[in-house]
């Protein structure tokens, strides 16, 4: 059985090696063993050295609104935060259906229910919508650094006998037109 101690060793082996990927998965694994906090940070660090600035952006915000955090290193968390944000976009979705799976390509999901935050890269994303009975969906959306939007999407139910992604039509609304999102001080 892998504990979360050995998996941080494995970790800091890789790191060590240049297999950054391989050790982005092991503190990410040591983490959801042992709740330690100071493992976000590490995975914060390697998503940023990566381009996954919304991960990090969110492993990040973890850390920080994590009790018994190293003073030292809220700092260095409180910058690398700022300098990840500048390149995320947030999304607001709302749909017709409850509990619809949504998955970015590169972002984090936050919520679940009619209406779910996305904190997105900036750029050209694809967000897929699916749920068992209905058409699933993919979008394809820029969104540009700092950007903050409203859009629904309609799901529709399948028909009997059609393909997962046959005939039926998405509805998209701009609810709220593009904005720049508020920056903390």
């Amino acid at each position: 059985m892998n504990t979360a101690w050995h998996l941080f060793e494995e970790a800091t082996e890789l790191l060590a090696s240049g297999q950054r990927g391989a050790a982005l998965e092991r503190f990410k694994r040591a983490y959801e063993l042992s709740s330690d906090p100071r493992l976000l940070y590490e995975v914060g660090e390697l998503q940023r050295s990566q381009g996954q600035h919304a991960q990090a952006a969110d492993a990040y915000t973890a850390f920080l609104r994590s009790e018994h955090v190293p003073v030292g290193r809220v700092t260095a968390a409180r910058r690398a935060l700022a300098a990840v944000s500048i390149h995320t976009a947030e999304l607001q979705l709302e749909t017709n259906v409850q509990g619809a799976t949504v998955a970015p390509d590169r972002g984090v999901v936050r919520g679940y229910g009619y209406v779910v935050e996305l904190l997105l890269d900036a750029g050209e994303r694809q967000i897929s919508l699916s749920k068992p009975g209905y058409e699933t969906r993919t979008l394809t959306l820029a969104l540009a650094p700092g950007e903050s939007r409203r859009m629904r999407v309609d799901l529709e139910k399948a028909d009997r006998g059609s393909s997962e992604h046959g005939g039926a039509r998405v509805r998209l609304a701009e609810l709220a037109g593009a904005r720049p999102r508020a920056t903390a001080p």
